[in-house]
């Protein structure tokens, strides 16, 4: 809401936090503004921080000897809303503010109110409203008084020299005179008009001229330019009041950037409150050991998107296993999975509250590796799926959450396999050896359980539920790596090839059996006959055949010259039908 509260809450987002106490310091403070008893706190918490502005911006004006009036309004209003804040946070009984931290804070910063009072006893806000500086109150400056007072005299002063100008040249008529600042006094009449010698010409506005004479000089000298000595007059006094408040200038910046701090904290921790409350977030509890644990845990983005949203449990401990292998169909929802595991550890350590009905978990160190694909690194994706992966072995250490997601898929399907078969292998021994850490992975290599030597080379739990091409060996429930699969259920439609299924994204013990491209295919909108062709020579590399050649020449010769004609010359190509471009 604040420009302070948002630059904290990206501080918060760049900086998740690796202490527990810290975290659940954060966590009270968002479930004390989340009880419904404290709803009318929090509504009158909201209407002041609405109006609490860019107060440091203000500050550096005034520093730099070129404040206006807004910004010396912008102090003053966000400094009375914090005051009005800290009122309502001092009614809380004595224990609830030692409980939370920035409460504490907040009612113990006393020193503020005396700024508020120096600046509302000098400045005059509400009638600098409609000036274009601040304006001093009367009785902080004699001198200003008595310049207001001869300013407010002007007026009569201009009539009767008006009249008695009037009066000495009859013949000038329109003729008046009047008070210009930085100017001073001066006659003015229309162009037409005839001036005796004795008036000095000093400018003209393309309609009147202006002139001095004597009685102007005698004005100037009595009067003054009165105007402009108020405006340095109140300048004076305001950079007096400044240099005041900057008497002891360190603990005054010091006080004003807690007031500051512990606005955007309030700010934060309303919004991280409100989140909770909207979406029906809860908290976790945070722990030492080394483990994750989400019950009916849910994507706070995914579900925004979608009609219904399936939740899914997560656990990832030495009783369940910590390394997790997921498997599915091409669409099932793993890699939203995947994801779903990382935001809920990264909300958990920013202190928020989780889209869980109950959440367990342990403190990540990890130091990420993020890459993109990009023309300016001259390297494949599989590249950077190796720089990412070789980063993650390097530099993960027990505490770590690991998500792999379909690494090796870049590559030959055989090397492929190999790469992820020795990261499992990798990852499992450091699993044994030093306890951690967690890892969730997601694969298409349905390899590594169907071939004898990495199945029992890995030594995968559940591995008895995929058909296999021996007998399968049944570890002890104890083995690391578990198996898990993105479900579906069969659906009544007529077919070639694999039986089409409906993905039902939920998780459950298992491995998949295949991948079930060729519905994906099919959803994408890929021609009836791509899909056809490819469901024979499926057929024909599973039955170890000769894969046949197209029979149907004609049409496919036809085609061929179609084609050709396409290359001929440029009208051909441009004008070509959109299906044959295709």
């Amino acid at each position: 809401m604040t420009k302070c509260g948002k630059a904290l809450l990206r501080q918060w987002m760049l900086k998740p936090l690796t202490d527990i106490n810290a975290i659940e310091a954060r966590q009270d403070a968002v479930q004390f503004f989340l009880a419904s008893s404290r709803n009318d706190l929090v509504n009158s918490l909201l209407v002041k921080l609405k109006a609490f502005k860019d107060v440091a911006r203000s500050l550096l004006h005034m520093k730099q000897m070129r404040s206006s009036v807004q910004d010396w309004t912008v102090f003053y209003q966000s400094l009375n809303n914090f005051l009005g804040m800290r009122k309502e946070v001092t009614k809380l009984p004595r224990d609830i503010l030692n409980s939370i931290r920035l409460l504490k804070r907040i009612a113990s910063l006393e020193s503020l109110e005396q700024v508020s009072n120096m600046l509302g006893n000098v400045i005059d806000f509400e009638a600098s409203k409609d000036e274009t500086h601040c304006v001093i109150r009367e009785g902080i400056s004699e001198e200003l008084d008595q310049a207001r007072e001869k300013f407010g005299e002007i007026d009569s002063v201009l009539l009767d020299m008006s009249n008695v100008m009037a009066n000495a040249y009859p013949e000038m008529r329109g003729i008046a005179v009047q008070y210009i600042p930085r100017v001073g006094y001066a006659i003015c009449c229309p162009q037409s008009c005839q001036v005796p010698q004795s008036f000095e010409f000093q400018f003209e506005d393309g309609l009147q001229r202006f002139y001095k004479d004597v009685r102007c000089c005698k004005l100037d000298e009595s009067y003054g330019d009165i105007h402009c000595l108020i405006l340095d007059l109140q300048q004076g006094l305001l950079l007096e009041l400044y240099d005041e408040l900057m008497e002891h200038e360190a603990t005054f910046y010091g006080t004003i950037h807690d007031m500051i701090d512990m606005v955007s904290e309030v700010d934060c921790f309303l919004s991280l409150a409100r989140a909770a409350r909207e979406f029906n977030f809860t908290r976790p509890v945070m722990c030492e050991d080394i483990t994750f644990v989400a019950k009916t845990a849910r994507h706070p983005l995914q579900e925004l998107t979608v009609e219904s949203y399936i939740p899914n449990d997560v656990s990832l401990d030495t009783t369940t296993g910590l390394i997790h292998v997921l498997t599915g169909e091409n669409g099932s929802g793993k890699s939203v999975y995947l994801k779903m595991v990382g935001v809920l550890q990264y909300m958990a350590q920013l202190g928020s509250f989780i889209p869980v009905s109950e959440g367990r978990q342990s403190l990540g160190e990890t130091a990420t590796a993020s890459y993109f694909e990009t023309v300016l690194l001259s390297h494949s994706s599989f590249t950077i799926d190796c720089n990412q992966i070789a980063t993650m072995l390097r530099h993960c250490d027990e505490r770590s959450l690991l998500l792999i997601d379909e690494f090796g898929k870049g590559t030959s399907a055989i090397d492929g396999v190999c790469l992820l078969a020795a990261v499992l292998k990798d990852l499992k021994e450091t699993v044994l050896r030093h306890g951690g850490p967690k890892i969730l992975m997601t694969t298409h290599f349905l390899e590594i359980f169907q071939e004898a030597y990495l199945r029992d080379h890995l030594e995968f739990r559940e591995v008895h539920q995929i058909e296999c091409k021996d007998q399968a060996r049944i570890i002890e429930e104890t083995s690391t790596i578990a198996c898990f699969v993105m479900s579906s259920v069969p659906i009544n439609v007529a077919t070639k090839g694999n039986v089409p299924t409906a993905a039902l994204f939920e998780v459950i013990p298992g491995i998949a059996t295949s991948s079930n491209a060729f519905r994906c295919a099919t959803i994408a909108g890929v021609d009836e006959r791509v899909l056809a062709r490819a469901h024979d020579i499926l057929d024909c590399r599973r039955s170890k055949t000769p894969i046949a050649p197209l029979t149907d020449t004609n049409n496919r010769d036809e085609a061929f010259e179609v084609l050709t004609m396409l290359f001929v010359n440029e009208a051909n190509w441009l004008n070509a039908p959109l299906h044959l471009a295709r």
